[in-house]
């Protein structure tokens, strides 16, 4: 449950609205990869998150979250949030390492759907 605690407190302690590379000293970033697109980098903000080097913002629709605690596994969960018939990227891998509290943490995300905005102009 610490796991769970320290990510989301990553996790939302980025939360910002989109601007051009929103990156903090402290931001958690995710890198992702889906069948049929370049793997992007994603600022990670709670479900959704920056992508970087564009405008667009990844949402995290549904998927499994692998926590590790310095290699160990310490937690998993799966969940999923359909959107309204939005076009999907799946199935999608994520993963996001840093170190908090002197403990390295690992999160891994598998079979992930994400719906990708389309860049604004």
């Amino acid at each position: 449950m610490r796991i769970l605690l320290l990510a989301l407190v990553a996790l939302l302690a980025t939360a910002a609205p989109a601007a051009a590379d929103p990156v903090k000293p402290d931001s958690t970033i995710f890198t992702v990869t889906c069948p049929g697109t370049p793997t992007f980098s994603v600022v990670g903000t709670g479900a959704a998150g920056h992508v970087l080097g564009s405008t667009s913002i990844a949402v995290l629709l549904s998927g499994t979250l692998t926590f590790f605690e310095d290699g160990d596994q310490v937690d998993q969960v799966t969940f999923t949030n359909p959107g309204k018939g939005s076009p999907t990227l799946e199935p999608c891998s994520a993963f996001a390492q840093f170190i908090a509290n002197g403990v390295t943490v690992r999160i891994e995300i598998s079979n992930a759907a994400i719906l990708l905005t389309p860049p604004r102009r």
